[in-house]
């Protein structure tokens, strides 16, 4: 048999044909009998073959690949489990200059990682480069791991803190001198809102308008102190709330559990949340904003910072709904034209959520 046929057999896992091939084969690239076994997912082979502890981080191919890259270059976990607890090198490093961590990042891998991570890969590797995994995954645009690695690191409280100091007094600037710089500032918060809303600075212009439109209608007539006081007690209520978080794991509680979902065939992504290194619950859905798993998760709130599920929905919807009657109240008075442009553009979001909520039967995941 020559090189072609036994890799073809590999792939059709033809035992009659294996079995007579020494556990020493050589290829013409340098490779072994396990390298290809562990890129076809061979299972069968692969166990024969880690009993030699020789072959299990031998070398070959055009970068000196070990069997685990081979196994991670098609995603195979069972093998990857196997060839790690059998002795592999987690920390070889072949002659790209990239680690295992570094090329589940080029390939977008995230189970990968924390598989290697879950048995004790260092997360602070760098490559030929210097680059960090996070470097290198923003570099190639690898968004599972970029999420992966941003979620499980230490976050900048103080760039979080300068943001939020800088969009205050932006909008505070902007009230005082006119519609235009309203306008502007209005435009540079939805041109920038992904990274806005994972502040805290919505939930201070939701309290600071609240408070002021409040102040300013409040006594005037009793409709409007109704309508105020109910808006109030739905966003207290709101407040109060506390979504039903799913537990969060560890690498080393993670390893016992990636081995186990791996032999059940479970390990893939719709089962298995990287972030929190937990196995996903039925009905539970991942919070990129909290980087929370949620029971019955529907949406994120900027405006409350909080998590909306399918237990705080209906109080939700009267929060919108009370929301819209003081907006329209207010608008309608003409008692606050200094803000009439800020409550139509609330108004009309408020509209586009409560058409969407009730257009939208069941909600995506996240």
């Amino acid at each position: 048999m020559d090189d072609e046929e036994i890799k073809a057999a590999l792939m059709a896992n033809s035992s009659v044909f294996l079995d007579s091939v020494p556990n020493s084969y050589s290829f013409s690239d340098g490779t072994g009998l396990i390298h290809w076994a562990s890129m076809y997912n061979n299972l069968d082979v692969c166990h024969r073959l880690v009993k030699d502890p020789g072959i299990v981080n031998s070398v070959g191919g055009a970068l000196d690949s070990s069997p685990l890259y081979y196994a991670l270059y098609n995603s195979n976990y069972k093998v990857m489990k196997l060839l790690i607890e059998n002795g592999a090198d987690i920390t070889y490093v072949n002659k790209s200059g990239m680690g295992l961590l570094h090329t589940c990042a080029r390939f977008d891998d995230v189970l990968g990682m924390v598989l290697l991570l879950s048995y004790g890969a260092d997360a602070g590797v760098e490559d030929f480069k210097g680059r960090t995994l996070r470097v290198y995954a923003r570099g190639k645009r690898a968004r599972n791991v970029e999420r992966f690695l941003e979620a499980n690191r230490v976050t900048d409280r103080y760039k979080i803190w300068m943001i939020e100091g800088i969009s205050i007094g932006m909008h505070w600037g902007s009230f005082f001198l006119g519609k235009a710089w309203q306008v502007g500032v209005v435009a540079v918060f939805l041109i920038f809102w992904g990274r806005v809303a994972r502040t805290r600075l919505p939930v201070y212009l939701n309290l600071f308008y609240s408070f002021y439109i409040s102040y300013k209608v409040l006594g005037e007539d009793f409709e409007h102190t109704t309508h105020t006081l109910e808006y109030f007690f739905n966003l207290v209520c709101l407040f109060l709330t506390r979504p039903r978080f799913g537990p969060v794991g560890t690498y080393q509680e993670a390893r016992e559990l990636v081995s186990t979902m791996i032999e059940q065939d479970e390990y893939t992504m719709e089962h298995f949340c990287y972030t929190c290194l937990v196995r996903k619950a039925g009905g539970t859905k991942h919070c990129s904003i909290c980087e929370r798993c949620v029971l019955g998760f529907d949406h994120h709130c900027p405006c409350i910072n909080k998590c909306v599920s399918k237990d705080s929905m209906k109080l939700f919807q009267r929060h919108l709904l009370s929301t819209l009657t003081v907006t329209m109240g207010v608008l309608l008075s003409g008692r606050t034209p200094d803000v009439s442009l800020e409550l139509m553009s609330v108004a009309a979001f408020v509209v586009l959520v409560l058409v969407a909520s009730a257009s939208v039967k069941s909600p995506r995941p996240v």
